[in-house]
């Protein structure tokens, strides 16, 4: 398994969920839309508000909020801290700032923002998953498993909290992986990370045939991903269907050569499939 590529994968699906799903409840504002045709028109009128009252927090944790579920995290994170610096006791501030650092890969900081925003009552399931993701790649693998358990215990059945716990137990080799991955599949049977996911479950227990019909209804659901026509190249060379793995590979190198060629293995696996198709 490459879990450096999926982890970012999870970060996609991370930053994709908080444009369709509804996160912290806004008492003080009217809710987020939660479509991106929507985001994209707010826009405008939010960064104005910002403009316009500078000394209050709501309007610059508003822009950072949009910013964010339209997945520009760099442009989010100034007025992300501007809400923070302007309300430094209010968990929402902070869970949006440590929402943002995540998305940047700035896991250690986000860390310390996401803490306090729970110290301070900030209890949804995108902050759980932002600080046990954050915790994983940071390697905190202990305090990951509490903080993915301790959301669960909340009741949140969210695919996008599972499929995070999902990766971290396949990552671990944890039994109950597949019983996750499953899950998540069944709460979001055309999510194309759901499928990926599974596949992953599938491909730890060295079950090519099943990882692979999974990671082709990925590519269905999301055909512009190269890492997924990748990995079906991988499981279709493992499941001895030569001329299928070619043509996912080939797929996969014409969406990102560059990132393809990088991986050895898929490499040579591609180099095998495309002389025997030949």
């Amino acid at each position: 398994m490459r879990l450096s590529t999926w982890w970012v994968v999870v970060l996609a699906c991370f930053v994709g969920a908080m444009v369709v799903r509804v996160t912290v409840p806004r008492i003080w504002t009217t809710p987020l839309p939660t479509k991106s045709d929507s985001l994209r028109g707010e826009l405008p009128g939010d960064s104005l508000d910002a403009v316009h009252h500078p000394t209050s927090f709501r309007p610059q944790q508003r822009l950072a909020d949009v910013l964010l579920r339209l997945g520009r995290a760099v442009d989010a994170e100034v007025p992300a801290r501007r809400a923070v610096a302007l309300a430094p006791r209010q968990a929402s501030a902070h869970a949006t700032l440590g929402e943002v650092l995540a998305s940047e890969l700035k896991f250690a900081p986000a860390i310390d923002e996401l803490t306090d925003a729970m110290r301070r009552g900030a209890h949804d399931r995108m902050t759980y998953g932002a600080l046990a993701w954050s915790y994983v790649m940071t390697r905190q693998d202990s305090a990951a498993s509490r903080t993915y358990t301790e959301a669960l215990s909340r009741g949140y059945d969210d695919p996008t909290l599972l499929s995070g716990y999902a990766m971290f137990l396949i990552s671990k080799g944890r039994p109950n992986a597949m019983a996750y991955a499953e899950h998540v599949v069944a709460l979001a049977p055309n999510w194309a990370p759901a499928h990926a996911i599974l596949s992953k479950a599938f491909a730890a227990r060295s079950d090519a045939h099943h990882a692979r019909e999974h990671m082709q209804r990925a590519t269905e659901l999301y055909p512009g991903f190269w890492g997924y026509w990748a990995d079906l190249g991988d499981y279709a060379f493992l499941d001895g269907d030569t001329a299928a793995a070619w043509s996912a590979f080939s797929r996969a190198r014409a969406l990102d050569s560059a990132r393809f060629d990088a991986m050895p293995s898929w490499h040579a696996m591609w180099t095998t499939a495309n002389a025997a198709h030949r």
